[in-house]
């Protein structure tokens, strides 16, 4: 079986909300799944750039730039062909509400309660992604 390697990034977009913080979550189109937004980079670009174009693109959200959170690698099969997907993700802030209505990709957009949102998660990578934001988080809860 033939194996591709495939880079990817994104964000956990987080708004103040009173004294805690939400954070934006997405369904695919035809899942049942919550995750966070990340998508392909295009050839020549930077994880950073990426991270941010896919946010704006499937959350209709512009996003600030932060730390960097860590990578989770994962595989999945598709057309006969093994996938092996390395993710970056980025603490991102809101600039802009977001949420675009649902379109060809994402059919919905959310803001979850942060403390909620690891039960909303489907992948244990991403809540382990989710659990190092809340810690960025808390750590820096005065400046950001």
């Amino acid at each position: 079986m033939e194996r591709v390697l495939v880079r990817s990034s994104g964000g956990v977009v987080v708004q103040r909300k009173g004294s805690s913080f939400e954070v934006l979550l997405i369904r695919k189109q035809g899942s049942p799944f919550w995750t966070l937004p990340k998508g392909h980079l295009e050839e020549g670009e930077s994880e950073e750039a990426a991270a941010l174009r896919e946010v704006a693109e499937e959350t209709g959200c512009v996003p600030r730039l932060g730390p960097k959170l860590g990578e989770i690698a994962f595989t999945y099969e598709r057309n006969g062909r093994l996938f092996e997907e390395h993710a970056t993700f980025y603490l991102m802030e809101a600039m802009t509400q977001g949420v675009l209505p649902p379109q060809d990709e994402v059919e919905e957009v959310r803001w979850v309660d942060l403390a909620q949102a690891p039960d909303l998660l489907h992948y244990e990578n991403e809540r382990d992604i989710l659990k190092k934001a809340q810690e960025h988080l808390e750590a820096q809860r005065a400046n950001f």
